[in-house]
């Protein structure tokens, strides 16, 4: 489906069905209003013009003022009760349209963060969660389904009562109508071609909107002066790239348009020729007249309403290939485990296995991991150091299940993680990211992560990760807000202290396994010396990977993994790898350590 251009029309109706189904399961009071409400607002129409009708007729006979007052009596009344039971079902349809929003959204982001990483990193599904992002094509699907019945009834009501006058005006009108399906339909094919087209354009697009409006970047725009050059971007950006894209799709929607007019134009002249020969040749009524004129003018209007609702609904359709895509490819996440896989596992006492593992990223040749075999014992702790490149962020990577091997298996005690539901895998990790993140939150809730914490959890947590001065400061201690997002108190931490959060969050998930991933990088001499200090204490009866630059912080583990090209070169404790004459890890722990004499 990625490398799609263009979809069929089935394929379109099978997503507009999927989105209906859908909305239908999340919230099935929307639909059951919008059956009456369509057929209030369809009969609406036809009341008037029924009425109409026979007013005018009873104004040429004599004598029918009583009638007149009658009709025009009934005609408000009745309208007056369609009026008022649409306004009483348009307001719970309001109510019921936000219940469904709040769910569609939270599915949504579940769904979001339910998605594979590799699938994330991709930039093909970039482009189409860019694209899913852009519209709701759920709410679509249904606004136009239901624009489209509404049409559909009006055009069928006018239709019959145009057939009392001639078939072949019926006829006529018919051919105009098809003419009129076989332009739309052409225009959607374009469109949808186009948006697939053009999707890494408006990705690009929104990511350079992103730059200058994001948080994230501020300090290096404000720091740089990045102002101009970031304008100067978009600018030329839009001029090299979106603007043509766009200007080519408005000519050729101008153009459909164009013909589309056209040929209503040459409709709605033929018809009233027509009946002005009737009127003058054949001396129908007045009121019958005015109906015809009505009926002619309304069927026009349904028609083009049917036809720009089917054209809309078919483009939510295809638009709603992008939603439906990402929701199938995160319905993957656990496919081919096995429930309750983890049941009975023991913490105290695993192994982990890498067997012939190799890995090369998606859609590229290069190995980076290339036959990496190693085993990691329950309550040991293991350092990944290697020069940049070399492998060791991918192996992590690999373990975390971000990826799958391209070769090899990954065993937790002899039976393959794959296999293994991954919410019960992740559960075993507790991941301290060099690019980790922390939330406009609470203290608190940042290192906690749940709704009810442990407090003797979160006390311990914030010891052992040497937080305790910090948070003690603070005025409202672990529960003072971060950031000033929403709270204008809310504090920031600097990047060290930011980082003793993420530890601190690593030890109180208390998983059997810690990979602490460049931990220290932001810690002065002093706090990286403490943090060393508590590691034994951290990693106490847990299996610990521990990623550094920094080599003198591998002597606080039992074994070191040495990375080079994507395989482990040497293995051993630091005082076994110290002892390999000319040995890598040597030459790397002396080069480093000159630097601190």
């Amino acid at each position: 489906m990625k490398g799609k251009k263009t979809i069929s029309t089935r394929g379109t109706f099978s997503n507009i069905c999927f989105c209906l189904r859908f909305l239908f399961q999340i919230n099935r009071k929307l639909f059951w209003i919008r059956v009456p409400s369509t057929v209030f607002l369809v009969l609406a129409n036809f009341v008037n013009v029924i009425f109409m009708r026979y007013i005018f007729n009873a104004l040429t006979e004599e004598g029918g003022v009583k009638i007149i007052l009658l009709l025009v009596t009934g005609m408000v009344a009745v309208s007056f009760t369609i009026s008022t039971l649409n306004a009483f079902l348009s307001k719970i349809d309001t109510k019921e349209r936000e219940i469904t929003s709040y769910k569609l959204n939270l599915f949504l982001s579940d769904l979001a963060m339910k998605m594979k990483y590799a699938d994330l990193e991709d930039p093909k599904m970039k482009d189409f969660i860019s694209l899913a992002g852009s519209v709701n094509p759920f709410f679509d699907v249904l606004t136009y389904t239901t624009g489209f019945v509404t049409a559909l009834l009006n055009v069928s009501g006018f239709a019959a009562i145009i057939m009392t006058i001639h078939p072949i005006v019926f006829l006529f009108l018919g051919l105009v109508v098809l003419t009129q399906i076989i332009i739309e339909r052409k225009m959607r094919e374009y469109q949808g071609g186009w948006r697939q087209e053009t999707g890494p354009i408006f990705r690009r697009r929104n990511y350079l909107a992103d730059m200058a409006s994001t948080f994230r970047f501020g300090k290096e725009i404000r720091a740089n002066q990045l102002g101009p050059w970031l304008l100067e971007k978009f600018y030329q950006y839009h001029q090299d790239q979106v603007w043509p894209a766009d200007r080519k799709n408005r000519k050729a929607v101008l153009r459909f348009n164009t013909l589309t007019e056209g040929i209503a134009v040459l409709q709605q002249a033929a018809v009233y020729l027509y009946l002005g020969y009737k009127v003058v040749f054949q001396g129908i009524p007045l009121g019958d007249f005015t109906m015809y004129m009505t009926s002619i003018d309304q069927f026009s209007n349904y028609v083009s309403g049917l036809i720009g609702n089917y054209s809309l609904l078919m483009g939510a359709g295809i638009t709603a290939r992008e939603i439906r895509y990402c929701m199938e490819v995160a319905g993957k996440q656990d496919e081919n485990t096995e429930e309750g896989s983890l049941d009975g596992f023991d913490k105290a006492s695993f192994v982990i296995t890498f067997e012939n593992v190799s890995f090369r990223y998606p859609n590229t040749e290069k190995l980076i991991l290339n036959n990496v075999n190693i085993e990691i014992q329950s309550g040991q702790t293991l350092s990944l150091v290697g020069e940049n490149g070399a492998g060791k962020s991918t192996f992590v990577k690999l373990l975390c299940r971000f990826y799958e091997p391209t070769q090899g298996r990954i065993l937790l005690n002899g039976k393959d993680v794959a296999t293994i539901p991954y919410a019960a895998y992740a559960d075993l990790l507790a991941v301290v990211f060099q690019d980790y993140k922390l939330f406009a939150y609470s203290v608190e809730e940042n290192i906690t992560l749940c709704q009810n914490p442990d407090p003797d959890r979160l006390q311990e947590s914030i010891e052992k990760s040497g937080l305790k001065e910090k948070v003690d400061s603070l005025p409202q201690k672990e529960s003072t807000m971060m950031y000033k997002e929403f709270d204008p108190q809310g504090i920031e931490f600097s990047g060290g202290e930011g980082q003793k959060v993420a530890i601190a969050r690593a030890i109180y998930q208390d998983a059997p396994i810690i990979i602490l991933d460049e931990p220290t990088s932001a810690l002065d001499p002093i706090a990286e010396y403490e943090v060393y200090k508590r590691f034994s204490d951290m990693c106490r009866g847990k299996s610990a990977i521990y990623i550094s630059h920094r080599m003198s912080s591998s002597r606080f583990t039992d074994k070191i993994a040495v990375f080079s090209q994507g395989r482990i070169c040497e293995y051993g404790s630091h005082q076994e790898l110290m002892e390999i004459e000319n040995g890598v890890y040597q030459k790397m722990f002396t080069m480093q350590a000159q630097y601190y004499q």
